[in-house]
């Protein structure tokens, strides 16, 4: 995928925010643009634009959990590929998967993962939605512990 895909991507979720409560059980569109939305919900529509459906009420624990819809991966030897779901989370000492960060691998460009994902910034005025690689989560201070990956069946 080239990288005028990706800004194409992020162009899309332009001055859209962050809203915690604004999850994959949303259904009108015009609300994330009046409210905002959170990682869960924009795992869900990544997912669907890559062609995975997955149940609405599956949130990042359950997601997480999940062997039905999903098996666990390792890059590693697996590699990435769009679709993939990566958990991140900021404290692994006080682990608890309701409150898992997951992003979705749009595309992989010269063997590097690109992931689409909503955070809350600080600074409440910049875009909730961005496109990351591996090392970004690693030098963030709130989802540098990668937890897992998976990959929908």
């Amino acid at each position: 995928m080239s990288r005028e895909v990706l800004e194409e991507i992020t162009s899309l979720f332009s001055g859209v925010k962050y809203d915690f409560n604004s999850g994959p059980l949303i259904e009108r569109a015009e609300h994330i643009f009046e409210v905002g939305l959170n990682c869960q919900l924009l795992a869900h529509i990544a997912l669907e634009e890559l062609g995975y459906g997955l149940p609405k009420d599956m949130r990042s624990k359950e997601l997480y959990e999940d062997t039905d819809f999903t098996f666990p991966i390792d890059p590693e030897v697996d590699g990435w590929r769009p679709g993939d779901i990566l958990f991140t989370y900021q404290r692994p000492d006080n682990f608890d998967p309701k409150f898992l960060h997951m992003s979705v691998c749009i595309a992989v460009e010269a063997g590097a993962p690109h992931f689409l994902h909503a955070l809350k910034f600080k600074d409440s005025e910049r875009d909730a939605v961005t496109v990351w690689q591996l090392e970004d989560f690693e030098r963030s201070n709130v989802h540098e512990h990668i937890i897992s990956a998976k990959r929908v069946r």
